[in-house]
């Protein structure tokens, strides 16, 4: 399917190691052609250079044989040559999961790291509505004052609610050499809730360095935050990032980050000080149409008031199918523990919380909104506490629509 030779010219177009790609997978390709029409006229559209026309016939192929390691590497290296890095990346990590040769293997590598690195612009849209149960994630009690019954307990605890949350990213990379570039990016959340909860929006720019050495993504970066309540100004302050990832063994794929902020929150001066934290993850691809994942996390804030000192600890385990014909499901387990470091406010004993939530997502590669991928999920969460007014449950659903620019 794919041509044994590629013009100097398309190479220096393609800017990327999508063609390295392609001629990688011809021998593997050519097993295909008899296989599917649509696969040879996508060939035929790549090697006339019109790769965007080939694109909706190699969805397709996918939808149809998710366990199809040719099929979604031709697309991805269709995904690179228009410039849509992050749908390639899933694409090259699904299909690690299939029987590759090792020249090939070597070439999804140097992709999943960004090899080249190159300088390019990436932008994303996302929105989502989500009613809950008990948004508010307490309950409320009684308790006497001057012998009169008074209610306490989180706002709204316990009433059923809906959020609208709408998140912007942007970046730019410049590239320094073929594995070493500088970036800058910047990204907005805003959610507005309903009933008593406030609106919320955090705002963060930063910048920094990226470089590949082998097939190890480094990243550092210096970054500024802040966060608004009701369009009030609640905290602010620099911070610093770092992450490291990697292909793991020739179907696993590791990460590290780190992160580090400075925060002041201005009319709370007790809140003042240091959050940080760390994560390691780890995915492994079964199939090209099977992943499954596991991630373990540590935060810490280092409050100005013992009382509002907090440490954090979540482990989480999932999984993702994709079946012929394009829907894809999957599930997530997650354990969170917290701790604070004295007793707050008028409770005598320690905050200590577990939170135990289980959530289920579908998607269809088939179904798009104006080029927005619409992603359903429902969720169930449930909180323990040494604080009787801290326990609750709570039933979430979700419908989230994303777009890469």
């Amino acid at each position: 399917m794919i041509p044994a030779r590629t013009p100097r010219g398309a190479l220096r177009r393609l800017g990327a190691l999508g063609l390295a790609l392609l001629l990688c997978v011809a021998p593997m390709a050519q097993a295909q052609e008899a296989a599917d029409p649509r696969w040879v006229e996508a060939g035929e559209l790549v090697r006339a250079g019109r790769p965007a026309e080939a694109l909706p016939l190699l969805e397709m192929l996918v939808a149809d044989a998710p366990d199809n390691a040719p099929y979604r590497l031709e697309l991805a290296a269709v995904l690179l040559r228009l410039g849509q890095g992050q749908r390639a990346r899933f694409h090259l990590a699904r299909a690690r999961g299939g029987a590759l040769p090792d020249d090939v293997r070597e070439t999804v590598n140097g992709l999943l790291a960004g090899l080249p690195l190159r300088t390019t612009w990436e932008r994303s849209l996302s929105f989502a509505f989500r009613p809950e149960s008990n948004p508010a994630r307490g309950s409320t009690g009684f308790i006497l004052v001057n012998g009169v019954p008074v209610e306490v307990g989180t706002a709204g605890a316990g009433e059923p609610g809906r959020s609208f949350t709408v998140t912007a990213e942007g970046g730019r990379q410049w590239a320094l050499s073929p594995r070493r570039a500088l970036f800058a990016a910047g990204s907005v959340e805003h959610v507005a809730r309903s009933g008593k909860l406030e609106d919320t929006t955090v705002l963060r720019a930063r910048g920094g360095l990226r470089t590949v050495v082998g097939a190890t993504k480094v990243e550092a970066a210096l970054r500024w935050s802040e966060i608004l309540v009701e369009d009030t100004a609640l905290a602010q302050g620099p911070g610093v990032t770092a992450s490291l990832a990697r292909p793991l063994g020739r179907h696993g794929d590791g990460y590290v980050s780190a992160w580090l902020d400075r925060l002041t929150y201005g009319d709370l001066p007790g809140l003042d000080g240091t959050d940080s934290g760390a994560s390691i993850g780890y995915a492994y691809a079964l199939s090209p149409s099977t992943r499954l994942s596991f991630a373990l996390g540590y935060a810490r804030r280092n409050a100005r008031a013992e009382g509002s000192r907090l440490t954090t600890v979540n482990q989480a385990i999932g999984i993702d199918h994709s079946f012929r014909g394009g829907l894809s499901v999957g599930g997530t387990l997650t354990r969170t523990r917290s701790w604070r470091d004295a007793a707050t406010g008028f409770f005598t004993v320690v905050q200590k919380d577990t939170r135990d939530t289980v959530a289920l997502r579908a998607s269809h590669s088939r179904l798009n909104v104006m080029g927005f991928a619409p992603v359903a999920e429902i969720a169930r969460e449930r909180q323990d506490s040494t604080i009787p007014l801290l326990r609750y449950e709570n039933d979430r659903a979700s419908i989230s629509f994303t777009r890469r620019f």
